[in-house]
This record gives C-alpha cells, sequence and structure tokens, in this order.
C-alpha cells in the first residue's frame, strides 16, 4: 500500500502545471511576481491557497517552497498562488503588505478566467510569511473589500518584542535554526527604523494588534523548540477570546523551521498531515487518498 501512495503522488505531481506571473501592484504601481500551480486537467472553479514564503521578511522566494506547494496541490486538488513579495531592507513595511492584499485583489477580480471560488480562499504561510498572512488578514478585514476563508500559520513572526529583550522569551526555545539576534534584526530591517507603538495600528507586527475580531478561521502550529512558541501561544490565546476559531499543535522537539529535515522526518508528517485535513475542512475539500490513506 505504501508503493503504491508513492506511485500516486509522484503520478499527481507530473499533473500538476506551474504559471508565473506579473501583477500590478494597486496600492502603488510595482510589479508583483507570483507562481501559480493548478492541477492539470481541473477546469471547475477551485479553493485556492495563496502562499506566502518565509525568510524573516529578508530574504526567501516562491522557488524555496516549489515541492511544498506542488504536494498542497496533488492532496487537496486546490490551487496554489505563491507571491514573491518584496523584501526588506530594500522595501521595508508596507511594501510586502501591499503586494500580498494586491495579489488577493487580483484573485477575486480574475476569478472567473483562474477558474476559482472566491468564497474558498486561503492565507498560507510560514515564518516571517505567516506572520504576514495574520497581518493580511487584519488589512483585509478593515478594507472590508475581500473576503478570506481561512489562514494556516506555520511557525508565524508576529512579535517584533520577540529576541530584542527577555519579556517573552522561554529558557528552552531559540536555540536552534532561529535565535534571537537574527529575530530583532530581521524586524529592524523589516520596521526600518519605525516606532514599535506605531505597530498596533499600521499592520506591521500582528501580535500587537488590539483589535482580534471577526478574523478568519485559523490554524497554527509550531514546534516546542521554537522562538515563537511563546508569541504563538499568546496570539492564539488573543484569537480565542476575540472569538475567532482556532485549531494550535504545538510538535514536541521541533525547533524552527523544521521541514528542513526533510519529508521522512515524523514530525513533518505530522505536520503536513494536519495541515491538510484543517484545509479540507476549512475550505470544503474531500479528502485525497493521500489524506485518508496514510500508513
Amino acid at each position: 500500500l505504501a508503493n503504491k501512495n508513492i506511485k500516486r503522488t509522484a503520478q499527481n505531481l507530473r499533473d500538476i502545471t506551474c504559471q508565473e506571473q506579473l501583477i500590478t501592484n494597486t496600492l502603488d504601481g510595482s510589479q508583483v511576481r507570483v507562481l501559480i500551480y493548478r492541477p492539470a486537467h481541473r477546469l471547475q472553479q477551485s479553493p485556492v491557497a495563496m502562499h506566502l514564503h518565509g525568510g524573516g521578511f529578508i530574504m526567501g522566494s516562491p522557488e524555496l517552497n516549489d515541492s511544498h506547494n506542488r504536494a498542497m496541490v496533488a492532496a487537496l486538488g486546490c490551487i496554489v498562488v505563491s507571491v514573491d513579495y518584496r523584501l526588506a531592507p530594500e522595501h521595508p513595511f508596507p511594501a510586502a503588505l501591499y503586494d500580498g492584499y494586491s495579489v488577493l485583489a487580483w484573485l477575486n477580480k480574475h476569478a472567473q478566467q483562474l477558474a476559482i471560488d472566491v468564497d474558498r480562499i486561503a492565507i498560507v504561510g510560514e515564518s516571517a510569511g505567516a506572520g504576514l498572512a495574520a497581518s493580511l488578514a487584519q488589512y483585509t478585514r478593515d478594507q472590508g473589500e475581500y473576503n478570506i476563508q481561512f489562514l494556516l500559520l506555520d511557525a508565524p513572526m508576529l512579535d517584533d518584542k520577540t529576541g530584542s529583550d527577555n519579556s517573552n522569551t522561554h529558557p528552552y526555545c531559540g536555540e536552534y535554526s532561529w535565535r534571537p539576534a537574527n529575530n530583532a534584526f530581521a524586524w529592524q530591517c523589516y520596521l526600518s527604523g519605525q516606532a514599535k507603538t506605531d505597530c498596533s495600528t499600521d499592520y506591521a507586527a500582528a501580535a500587537r494588534s488590539r483589535n482580534l475580531n471577526k478574523l478568519p478561521t485559523t490554524f497554527m502550529v509550531v514546534g516546542a523548540l521554537d522562538l515563537f512558541l511563546p508569541e504563538v501561544l499568546a496570539y492564539a490565546n488573543g484569537l480565542i477570546s476575540a472569538g475567532v476559531s482556532v485549531e494550535l499543535h504545538v510538535i514536541p522537539g521541533a525547533f524552527h523551521a523544521y521541514s528542513a529535515a526533510g519529508p521522512e522526518a515524523p514530525q513533518v508528517q505530522q505536520t503536513e498531515q494536519l495541515k491538510y485535513a484543517a484545509m479540507a475542512r476549512a475550505l470544503g475539500i474531500a479528502p485525497s487518498n493521500e489524506l485518508s490513506n496514510k500508513d
């Protein structure tokens, strides 16, 4: 059965197309590059996952998540649109936020051409991309133009205070992969010297928002050794207190960006299954064989 699943997944991956597209950022006139992944033979309206890559706001690209995005399409049969948002320090806040919102607007305005269902849009991200997704959800809610059905936040980078002081760190968190000094530097580049007191109103750091009401159903996952564990727990508690539907998982023994351990690592397999199952429920997707027949 395991060999059959491997062969079926490999065939599904071959059936996925990837198209590059340039989108005009309507907020400042710049160009945003996206990669659009879709099942080769699906023609009806599909749910779409808008993906925002990690990298501390200062590095990364959609190509680094190519295998993950293809796997998501294969497992769920959805469309994935991965955004090459502008990076700090050359493009500090709010450039990345504006890029994300412009792609969301483009998806809505070209829904028929793209064969997507605008009532089933998810925003998916990891690390800084997940933090950007959380901020984008807040910004989108306040603009009142478009609907986001679901947020998937993998180890989200939410709070600029983390790493700059010892107020919300934990002695067992942040010793591997992404350390407090890395985090403080990345936030400094992204905020470009803006006063931290401004963050609650300008969507720069999602954890600083004073209004978490009416946000989308949210799935959050973080490693037990991740520097971001305390801020993720605090943000999840804030969402729950605001009446937002939240699913939270803490993966034992996992550090930041533990997906780099490879697809065979037990923690990685566990996380991917949790993600896909949550997305399938939220977007009304029938479970695929890859979800229902795992050995």
